[in-house]
């Protein structure tokens, strides 16, 4: 299904710090939404994935690999139902971003791995709790 001729999608550029960001040569391809399990998400698509962002004010590398190490599967791979994640220093701390598959899959995956695993402590881990915004995704661009 594609989107309405009318319909304008916000820019994610306007969503970033772009005090953060200091210069990127990217080629983008819009991938049009489709049905579950079609592999295509984004605008007008009834399978939508959701978006989380973790601040953690004060975050450090070692305390976030600590925490990765914890909470996603042995060897670097994600967890089920993750689609992305990227994270770096930020001006504050740390951020993680994370894609998941829909907003029931990071349901899944905070209450079944994520808070369990905080709550038990993880050692050298992040100190406190992050700032964190989930979202729908409207709109998936891909490089």
């Amino acid at each position: 299904m594609r989107p309405r001729p009318d319909a304008t999608p916000p820019s994610w550029l306007d969503m970033i710090d772009h005090g953060s960001v200091e210069s990127a040569d990217i080629r983008l391809e819009i991938v049009w939404g489709g049905e579950r399990g079609s592999g295509q998400r984004g605008i007008g698509g009834i399978y939508m994935a959701y978006g989380v962002v973790h601040r953690f004010a004060g975050g450090t590398q070692e305390q976030y690999e600590a925490s990765i190490a914890a909470v996603h599967p042995e060897g670097g791979g994600l967890p089920e139902g993750q689609l992305f994640h990227a994270a770096g220093p930020s001006a504050d701390g740390w951020t993680i971003i994370a894609v998941h598959d829909s907003r029931e899959g990071w349901e899944r995956f905070r209450d079944g791995i994520l808070m369990p695993r905080m709550m038990q402590g993880i050692a050298g881990g992040f100190a406190a709790p992050p700032e964190e915004t989930g979202f729908e995704i409207y709109n998936e661009v891909r490089a």
